[in-house]
């Protein structure tokens, strides 16, 4: 009997491992909004419970089998991890230094958790634009804002629990009347900005997977995050090289979600993938495991650099692009 069930485990726990395998790529690829919940798990996740079920099977015995596996799931897992772009390009430092000077724009993204003292932790950085997520309530924001020192340098939009303080002139500066979204033009430096901030419902993993209404809000989530971003995308012209345009803010799903996919059908880019290094996850912030906080931005913006930077006061990690305009 105990032979038996040795031999079970031996041949049986590696091809687990590999039929998981081929569901999760399938799972991954497709990220259908029926299977949200697993689809929200990272691969990374994934990827432990594949090599555990390896190295089972290697200890029992079923040693080329077991390595073949264990291969596989190395692969997949460094080849569909978000993080892979930015800690490869750590390794080799591949991303250019940035001198701040007068033809440099400091952008800060910030989730402020309701809190005053985030939003002024953060103006101390001197950002010339700065995206607010959970900010504090309006009229408690205007009423610090006026009497604050940064008032004379800084103007602000701001609706539900989303705004922007920035440096230069605001243009115009439409809120959205459902959601908690912001489109704003300014200019900045003699450079003209179109910018969406959004804050939208959280769409992270979750343990239960057993409860149904984790799969029922997970699936309603994802729809409708997908649509309001869609939405806030807009018509711009967006592979014009005059034209600047920034998605901002708290999506609040891991990087690569399909809620994003509109953002890569709109021709805009991870801020992260092309000028970010390290993991770039950003929640939370003590030990960041997930990039909830993202930019994405237009072709048009390029010789940049993305760094998470801590802002006390605030559970997320704040993200600062200091980009060298053309």
């Amino acid at each position: 009997m105990v032979s038996r069930r040795s031999k079970l485990l031996r041949f049986g726990l590696p091809a687990l491992g590999g039929v998981l395998l081929l569901v999760i790529i399938a799972l991954k690829i497709n990220q259908w909004d029926q299977l949200a919940p697993l689809s929200l798990i990272p691969i990374w996740c994934w990827t432990l419970v594949g090599l555990a079920c390896s190295l089972i099977g290697f200890l029992l015995g079923s040693k080329r089998w077991s390595l073949f596996v264990c291969i596989a799931w190395v692969a997949v897992g460094v080849g569909l991890a978000s993080e892979t772009t930015g800690i490869l390009r750590s390794l080799f430092r591949s991303t250019p230094e940035i001198t701040v000077s007068e033809d440099t724009l400091r952008l800060l993204n910030v989730n402020c958790a309701g809190k005053i003292d985030v939003v002024a932790t953060a103006l101390e950085r001197d950002p010339d634009v700065l995206f607010l997520q959970q900010s504090p309530q309006k009229e408690e924001l205007e009423a610090w804002f006026r009497k604050s020192p940064y008032a004379e340098d800084y103007r602000m939009t701001i609706s539900r629990r989303v705004g922007m303080l920035s440096k230069g002139k605001v243009i115009a500066s439409i809120p959205d009347p459902k959601h908690p979204v912001i489109h704003t033009r300014v200019e900045v430096k003699e450079t003209v900005l179109d910018v969406t901030v959004l804050d939208l419902d959280w769409l992270t993993p979750q343990a239960a997977l057993w409860n149904p209404e984790i799969w029922t809000y997970a699936r309603e989530t994802r729809i409708s995050n997908r649509r309001i971003i869609r939405q806030s995308i807009g018509s711009n012209p967006m592979g014009k090289d005059q034209v600047y345009r920034f998605l901002v803010g708290g999506f609040y799903c891991p990087a690569g979600d399909d809620s994003l996919r509109p953002l890569q059908v709109a021709g805009l880019k991870d801020a992260y993938n092309r000028m970010g290094d390290g993991t770039g996850n950003t929640y939370p912030a003590e030990n960041p495991l997930l990039r909830l906080d993202q930019i994405w931005m237009s072709e048009s913006v390029r010789n940049g650099k993305l760094d998470e930077v801590e802002i006390e006061g605030s559970n997320h990690l704040g993200l600062e692009l200091v980009w060298e305009r053309d």
